[in-house]
């Protein structure tokens, strides 16, 4: 089996199941800003990426992202590039929500170390009750994220709206 035809065959279960979550969603209220008000822990990891395939690099990431309610936010948290420790506070942040739980957040970084200022754009989707966000950056590193409440582990209420 080609590489091109096991891709294409990823690629149709990922829709064939993003299309039964999505059928889920649809019968949930709705939901808001509110919905992930608070602030998150978050873990990640992936590949920095560039042009040319042998200047890929490792890196991974953990922080706290707080979101105000109102659609702003602030990302504080520590990223280790191939073994480089890199401290990051985003100087803006906002976000969106979609009724059907999934969102986009964008946040811009001052340079720190070797990196330029950057604008990061992610994208999530708020599941588990809204227990949990999973987040993906969608550009400049190919990784995925998993974020829960900070606190005493639950949220105070479901579905905020």
């Amino acid at each position: 089996m080609s590489y091109m035809t096991r891709m294409k065959g990823s690629l149709a279960a990922i829709l064939t199941i993003g299309g039964v979550a999505g059928s889920a969603m649809a019968d949930h209220p709705g939901f808001t800003l509110q919905s992930i008000k608070g602030s998150w822990g978050f873990s990640g990891d992936g590949i920095l990426a560039a042009a040319n395939p042998d200047d890929r690099l490792p890196i991974a990431g953990i922080g706290v992202v707080t979101f105000d309610g109102e659609g702003g936010c602030e990302i504080v948290g520590i990223n280790n590039l191939n073994g480089m420790a890199l401290e990051a506070t985003s100087e803006f942040c906002n976000y969106t929500v979609n009724p059907d739980g999934t969102g986009k957040s964008e946040a811009t970084f001052p340079a720190s170390g070797p990196l330029p200022a950057i604008e990061i754009p992610v994208s999530f989707v708020i599941v588990d009750e809204g227990r949990e966000l999973r987040l993906m950056q969608d550009a400049v590193v190919v990784s995925s994220f998993v974020a829960k409440p900070i606190g005493d582990g639950r949220r105070r209420h479901r579905f905020r709206r």
